[in-house]
C-alpha cells in the first residue's frame, strides 16, 4: 500500500447571527504524506442584519450593548473582551462543559470568574457531541436569557425547549467524561456594529475535546466583512497518525466521539487506511470526513479507508454540528 493519507474533514454549517444565512458543508478530499487526518471545519456566526442605533432592546439581533468590534487582524472572541469587560475565564464569547441539566438551570463543570456571566445576558446551549450508542441529540441548540449565576449554577429566566442528553426526550448522562453527552453553554456576544477589515479574520476557539468549535454573535446594526470569518479546521480532530508499519490508520472523531484503527468510516469520521501487513502493506491511504447532506470522500486506493458518513438535517436551522475528522 501508501502511505497514510490524511483526510480532511467537511464542512461545518452556519450558525445565525442576526439574519445570517446558511452554508451546507462539502466533503474533504483527501491528503498526502504519513500524517494524522485534519480536522474538520465548525459552526460560524453569519452576518447580522441591519437593525437601530444601539439600545438594551433585543429586537432579535441582540442589544448592542457589547460594542463596536473592529477587526484589523485576527481576534479570537473566546478570548477578546470588548471594552471594558473582563473575564479571567476568557472573552466576549466565553464557554462552559455542563455537568447537570434541568428545564430552567444548567450546572458548570466550574464556577464563572467575576464578570464572566451575568443576569442579562443570552447564552448558547447546545450538545456538540454524544457517544457510539447515544448521539441523537448532537447538535441541539437553543439561546436562553440569564436570570441569576450563583456559584456554578446558572439560571435561566424561562425553560429550554428541547432535550441535550442519552435519549432524544431526556437530559441524562450530561459531563465531560468520554461516554457522557458534552453539552457547552456560551455566551452569546451583543455587539452592534462589526467591521472585519481586508486583513482581518474573525474567529473563535477549536474544538478541545469538550467544548468549543463556535463562532455565535448578534449584532443590532450593520455586519461589514472584507475579509474573513473563519472557522475551518476547529471542528472535530483527525484520525491519530500510526507509525507502525502494516497496521490500519485511525478514523476521524465525530458526533459519536474518537475513532478507533478501522477502515469503515466513525459515522462522519473517515476511516483509517487498510495497513493488514497482506495484500494492503505499509499504512493504507485514509478518508476525508463527511459534513451536512454530503458524505466524505474515500482514499485513492484499493487499501483506502471509507469517506465519513454525511450527517444533519436537512434544514441546518434545526441543529449545529462540527465538521468531521478525515482518517489517518
Amino acid at each position: 500500500g501508501t502511505n497514510a493519507t490524511a483526510g480532511t474533514g467537511g464542512g461545518g454549517t452556519s450558525a445565525t447571527g442576526g439574519t445570517g444565512g446558511t452554508d451546507a458543508g462539502g466533503s474533504g478530499a483527501s491528503g498526502e504524506g504519513n500524517n494524522a487526518g485534519a480536522s474538520g471545519d465548525s459552526p460560524m456566526a453569519g452576518a447580522g442584519g441591519e437593525g437601530g442605533a444601539p439600545t438594551a432592546v433585543d429586537d432579535g439581533f441582540g442589544s448592542g450593548l457589547d460594542g463596536v468590534l473592529s477587526v484589523d487582524g485576527e481576534i479570537d472572541i473566546s478570548v477578546h473582551n470588548s471594552g471594558a469587560r473582563t473575564c479571567a475565564d476568557g472573552g466576549d464569547a466565553v464557554s462552559y462543559s455542563l455537568s447537570a441539566l434541568t428545564s430552567t438551570s444548567a450546572t458548570l463543570t466550574s464556577t464563572p470568574a467575576a464578570g464572566c456571566l451575568a443576569a442579562g445576558d443570552e447564552v448558547l446551549l447546545i450538545n456538540l457531541q454524544g457517544t457510539v450508542g447515544a448521539h441523537d441529540d448532537v447538535g441541539n441548540y437553543e439561546t436562553l436569557k440569564i436570570a441569576s449565576v450563583v456559584d456554578g449554577t446558572v439560571t435561566f429566566t424561562a425553560a429550554k425547549t428541547r432535550f441535550y442528553g442519552d435519549t432524544a426526550a431526556d437530559d441524562t448522562n450530561i459531563g465531560v467524561a468520554r461516554n457522557q453527552q458534552r453539552v457547552m453553554l456560551q455566551r452569546v456576544p451583543q455587539y452592534s456594529n462589526v467591521t472585519i477589515a481586508a486583513a482581518g479574520s474573525l474567529t473563535a476557539g477549536a474544538w478541545d475535546g469538550v467544548k468549543g468549535g463556535v463562532l455565535f454573535f448578534r449584532a443590532s446594526g450593520t455586519v461589514n466583512v472584507a475579509g474573513a470569518i473563519n472557522m475551518s479546521g476547529k471542528g472535530y480532530a483527525g484520525g491519530a497518525r500510526t507509525t507502525v508499519v502494516n497496521t490500519t490508520g485511525s478514523q476521524g472523531e465525530s458526533i459519536a466521539g474518537l475513532g478507533i484503527a478501522m477502515e469503515a468510516p466513525n459515522q462522519g469520521g473517515g476511516g483509517g487506511g487498510i495497513g493488514d501487513g497482506n495484500s494492503c502493506n505499509s499504512y493504507g491511504a485514509a478518508a476525508a470526513g463527511g459534513g451536512y447532506a454530503t458524505p466524505g470522500d474515500d482514499g485513492t486506493n484499493a487499501c483506502s479507508g471509507n469517506g465519513g458518513q454525511s450527517y444533519g438535517e436537512a434544514s441546518v436551522r434545526l441543529e449545529r454540528m462540527l465538521g468531521s475528522g478525515g482518517g489517518a
